[in-house]
C-alpha cells in the first residue's frame, strides 16, 4: 500500500494540466460523508479477553462529514489536509446475541493533490493521494447484561482517490463527487472502505 501511495505521489508531480487558467491558492472544503466499511474478522480476545477464537463482522455503512484545506504549491498541484468524522453501528449480534453497538471513527490525512489532464473555466476534476492515522472506538452493550465493551485504537491510514468540482461563482463551487478508496487497520484487522463525499469549496 505504500509503493502505490508513492506511485501517485510521483504521478502528481510529473503530470501537467492542458489548461492554462489560473487556480485559487488556496481551498477549503466542507460536506456529508458516506462511508462503505467491508467485511472482517475480530478476535474474540479484543472484547472478550478468550484466545483463540473471532467472530466475523458483516460490511456495514457509516455516515460522518468531511473538511480538508488544500494550498497550492502550483496551479495544478497542491498540498492538502483531510479530516474526516464517522459515526455508524458495525455489529447487531454476536453469537446471535442481540447486542447494541457504537462505532466512532476519525482520520487525519495529508498528501499531495493534482489537476487531472485539465482544469476547465467551469470544472475542476483533481486526484489525491494521503497519508495518516485513523482512530475507532466502538461501544458494545448486550441488552440485559450489565457489562459493556469498550474498544479504542489509533492505527495508520491510506486514502487514495478524487473529485470533480463545479465553479457555482469566482469563490464557492459545488464538489459534485469526491470518491476514495480508504484502507484503515482497526480491531486487529483491515477495512477496505469505499468512501463517497459531497459538499462545497470555499476558494481563495
Amino acid at each position: 500500500m505504500r509503493r502505490i501511495l508513492w506511485i501517485f505521489s510521483l504521478a502528481f508531480v510529473i503530470s501537467f494540466t492542458a489548461s492554462a487558467q489560473s487556480a485559487p491558492r488556496a481551498e477549503i472544503f466542507g460536506g456529508y460523508t458516506y462511508n462503505r466499511v467491508s467485511g472482517f474478522t475480530i478476535p474474540f480476545e479484543t472484547l472478550f479477553n478468550t484466545q483463540g477464537l473471532a467472530f466475523p463482522v458483516p460490511a456495514y455503512d457509516l455516515n460522518g462529514y468531511t473538511g480538508s484545506v488544500d494550498v497550492k504549491v502550483y496551479k495544478w498541484l497542491g498540498v492538502t489536509a483531510e479530516i474526516t468524522d464517522l459515526y455508524g453501528t458495525p455489529i447487531k449480534t454476536i453469537d446471535s446475541t442481540p447486542v447494541n453497538a457504537r462505532e466512532h471513527e476519525y482520520s487525519y490525512l495529508a498528501g499531495p493533490r493534482g489537476s487531472v489532464l485539465f482544469r476547465h473555466e467551469r470544472w475542476a476534476p483533481f486526484i489525491q493521494a494521503l497519508y495518516g492515522g485513523a482512530h475507532g472506538t466502538a461501544l458494545v452493550v448486550i441488552p440485559g447484561e450489565t457489562g459493556s465493551f469498550y474498544t479504542s485504537e489509533r492505527k495508520y491510514a491510506v486514502d487514495i482517490g478524487g473529485g470533480l468540482d463545479l465553479k457555482l461563482n469566482k469563490h464557492v463551487a459545488a464538489r459534485l463527487v469526491q470518491a476514495e478508496y480508504a484502507v484503515t487497520h482497526l480491531e486487529s484487522g483491515q477495512q477496505n472502505n469505499l468512501r463517497i463525499s459531497t459538499g462545497f469549496v470555499f476558494r481563495f
